[in-house]
């Protein structure tokens, strides 16, 4: 799931695990969380061991951030839209 969230948004995957905050990275790492959570049913505890080792409560906080942004921005959502429907069909 990391490496499509990666390639959907032109970042590298070991990028959205690493510690790294940049304007390309953080909107990555926050459709990789809600993705998560919607694709596979993980828990915020096993979605943050997927995500570089982060706390669930940051990992909650990754899914606010994602379901706010995709009010606003409309290609955010369509990506992540986009994403879902790839990653439930395979």
């Amino acid at each position: 799931m990391i490496d499509a969230v990666a390639l959907q948004f032109g970042v590298l995957p070991a990028e959205i695990v690493s510690s790294i905050r940049t304007r390309e990275v953080l909107p990555a790492r926050h459709a990789a969380a809600y993705l998560a959570s919607r694709v596979s049913e993980l828990n915020s505890i096993l979605v943050g061991r997927q995500l570089g080792g982060r706390d669930n409560t940051l990992v909650d906080l990754y899914r606010r951030c994602a379901i706010r942004r995709m009010a606003g921005d409309i290609a955010f959502a369509n990506s992540l839209k986009i994403l879902q429907k790839r990653l439930s069909d395979s």
